[in-house]
């Protein structure tokens, strides 16, 4: 089997098992997941990334073995039309609209443009007297709002605005820096920068009235990073995940919709970890921690709750994960959480993408009952 292949995984959650009840030992393994997907050249293209997805986790772009660009919804899979030099970065949360680009060009790719089953790339029309703005990493929720890395900016059919003119007009002093995720459902982008007199490194920029916000340091914390290019962060960006730095260690955090940081608790054994996805509700957190004898494994947090889940060992222990697979990161996350799209290493030392599918984010009480309660999820001390 050629190692670049990548193979979507369908489970249970362990709340689906418990409602299961014994049914839980005799769960299937689904082989069809490890097949061709959709349309693709039978025997030669099976998932090597997922790069986004819709807010209901039942649309995604990914990328195939073969360099190919695929949009798969639940009516149709699309092939996207990818130009030399040119790449997918992000979905709208509506499923509808690819957004990337070129070094000079951002394109979309939307539904409304497909022929047939195959979706070409559009340049994405420039407000009067811009150009060579480079991709578009982001877009709001119906594609209509464009975040842009080069420079940091956001854009729409009528206007283009740098991050650095509002940081300056703040302070003649002020610095904007990299892109860091555009919100779906507000004018709301995450951005590096700069502030005398602020240590903090991370800001909210709403880019409609040109205000900034501060994303404040967690105590001890020498540097932050915040969002992602994916967008960790909620759908009306009052919550965005990250990482501190605190000690020379990276450890996850989320910040509040007043700029407050909040840890998330470390698993047994974790050392450091990060957090760096978000559904578009604000209500899960993935990523992955590092534990010690083990390495990375993939995580989910309730920011309400305050659990830590290691999705590794609640799958493995279930019984749903065959021997020698290990997720080791959580990359994007539905706005239920019945839709979680994991990277995981299999057998033969390749990463690939694998698909988690069931009920809700699984409670304390449900993993007791499976017996491995005490052994996958730490809980916030209040």
């Amino acid at each position: 089997m050629n190692n670049g292949f990548v193979r979507a995984i369908k489970v249970m959650s362990v709340a689906g098992i418990v409602a299961a009840g014994g049914a839980a030992n005799a769960q299937a393994w689904d082989p069809i997941a490890f097949g061709p997907l959709g349309n693709l050249p039978s025997g030669a293209s099976y998932w090597t990334s997922v790069i986004d997805i819709s807010g209901d986790g039942m649309s995604y772009v990914g990328a195939t073995n073969l360099g190919q660009g695929v949009l798969v919804t639940p009516s149709t899979n699309y092939l996207l039309t990818i130009p030399s030099g040119s790449s997918p970065f992000g979905m709208s949360r509506n499923g509808q609209v690819v957004v990337g680009g070129t070094t000079t060009t951002p394109q979309h790719w939307s539904i409304a443009n497909a022929v047939g089953s195959t979706i070409p790339a559009v340049n994405i029309p420039l407000p009067s007297g811009v150009s060579g703005v480079g991709p578009a990493y982001g877009t709001n929720a119906n594609g209509t709002a464009f975040g842009l890395p080069s420079p940091t900016a956001a854009m729409t059919a009528s206007y283009h605005r740098r991050a650095t003119t509002s940081f300056l007009a703040i302070n003649p002093a002020g610095s904007a820096g990299a892109y860091r995720g555009i919100a779906a459902d507000v004018p709301v982008m995450v951005v590096l920068g700069t502030f005398p007199g602020n240590p903090t490194n991370a800001y909210r920029w709403n880019y409609e009235n040109n205000t900034v916000s501060a994303l404040n340091m967690p105590a001890g914390a020498s540097s932050i990073e915040a969002g992602a290019v994916g967008a960790s962060m909620s759908g009306d960006a009052s919550r965005v995940g990250g990482t501190a730095t605190i000690g020379g260690i990276t450890q996850p955090y989320w910040w509040d919709a007043a700029g407050n940081p909040h840890a998330v608790p470390l698993l047994p054994g974790a050392i450091f970890g990060q957090l760096t996805a978000m559904n578009y509700a604000g209500t899960l957190g993935g990523g992955s921690m590092w534990i010690s004898g083990q390495g990375n494994r993939a995580m989910l947090h309730s920011l309400n709750g305050g659990e830590v889940f290691n999705l590794h060992t609640i799958y493995s222990q279930a019984g749903l994960l065959p021997a020698g697979w290990t997720l080791v990161s959580t990359r994007h996350i539905s706005d239920d959480g019945s839709r979680i799209y994991c990277l995981a290493t299999a057998p033969d030392g390749t990463n690939r993408m694998v698909l988690l599918t069931g009920n809700h984010l699984p409670t304390p009480g449900s993993l007791a009952l499976l017996g491995i309660g005490g052994l996958v999820a730490m809980r916030r001390r209040r």
